[in-house]
């Protein structure tokens, strides 16, 4: 009994993780609420410099005024 409820507990968290990566891939990127890192490929929010999962440059700078 007690396999079958961790098993059940396990499913039920892989299930959930599996749609949360899901809603940050399709809906928050599309809604210009968050910007895919060109180098890692990692989703973050904010205007950073750098980003947060590489430490790789990802602000954009123009030199036009």
């Amino acid at each position: 009994m007690s396999f079958e409820l961790l098993g059940l507990v396990v499913l039920l968290f892989v299930c959930w993780w599996f749609g949360w990566q899901l809603y940050q891939r399709l809906w928050i990127v599309q809604r210009g609420q968050g910007k895919k890192c060109l180098h890692c490929g990692q989703i973050y929010k904010g205007e950073p410099t750098y980003c947060p999962h590489c430490g790789e440059v990802v602000a954009q700078w123009s030199n036009r005024r």
